[in-house]
């Protein structure tokens, strides 16, 4: 009898970020996984053009350079004053970034996404995670394309690329989600919470064909992965899920 052929799942780390660190941030999954998956981890297509968090540049100063996937200019909001409640109602639905290096990040990953070979699932942090469901749903409307079949995001604040927009949203402005089986990470203390619960609004709650429906963890830190020692059934119930979606 064969050996059970192993999962392989993409790890897209954040911003000025890079592979090693995101080996590092992903031990508790990928102790839950073992021996079941492989992990591949992709360093982003630019090279940081700042510094990273303070903490990363002391605790990785001899695994440099970092690397973002993009960047952002912030357009100025439209908005109108809600004449009774007097709060401010902001008209562009949180689309208001312009994603300077998106067509480089597409370029980039047409490269290197045959040269990985098949995928299952991806994990993305952060930046990652907007990566990653922007890339799903660019592949699916202009190619019809699945690279992956599972999407993890871990404290991954939504997608705002107003460029991006006509791929989450249809004509009539309904929100068109991507249809994927998805699991989501977020900090209870996080300053993008609400952007990350905005990412979990992105994606379908039952997918077609999915093992089963979204799932959604709220640890009890920042912007970060939950430790492993604190959070072994997570990472036990995560793997699980990985699995029941991908095998």
């Amino acid at each position: 009898m064969g050996a059970t052929k192993k999962l392989r799942v993409l790890c897209m780390h954040g911003y000025r970020s890079n592979a090693k660190i995101m080996e590092d941030q992903t031990r508790g999954l990928r102790k839950a996984l073992a021996p079941h998956a492989e992990f591949v981890f992709l360093n982003g297509p630019i090279e940081a053009r700042g510094p990273s968090d303070d903490v990363i540049e002391k605790l990785y100063a001899e695994h440099n350079p970092f690397y973002e996937w993009g960047s952002f200019a912030e357009r100025e909001r439209p908005h109108r004053l809600d004449p009774e409640t007097q709060e401010i109602e902001y008209l562009d639905k949180g689309w208001y970034h312009d994603y300077v290096d998106w067509d480089a990040t597409v370029k980039y990953m047409d490269e290197e996404l045959p040269k990985l070979g098949p995928i299952d699932a991806v994990v993305g942090f952060s930046q990652g995670a907007q990566t990653m469901t922007a890339l799903t749903m660019w592949y699916l409307h202009h190619h019809d394309k699945r690279w992956w079949r599972c999407c993890v995001s871990v404290c991954g604040p939504r997608v705002r690329g107003a460029a991006l927009r006509p791929l989450f949203e249809n004509p009539d402005g309904t929100p068109r989600l991507v249809p994927m089986p998805s699991i989501h990470i977020v900090g209870k203390t996080d300053k993008w919470q609400r952007g990350c619960y905005e990412m979990v609004d992105m994606y379908e709650d039952h997918p077609e064909g999915a093992a089963r429906d979204k799932f959604v963890f709220e640890h009890d830190t920042g912007h970060r992965f939950p430790t492993g020692q604190r959070h072994e059934q997570l990472y036990e119930d995560v793997a699980r899920i990985i699995r029941l979606h991908c095998e």
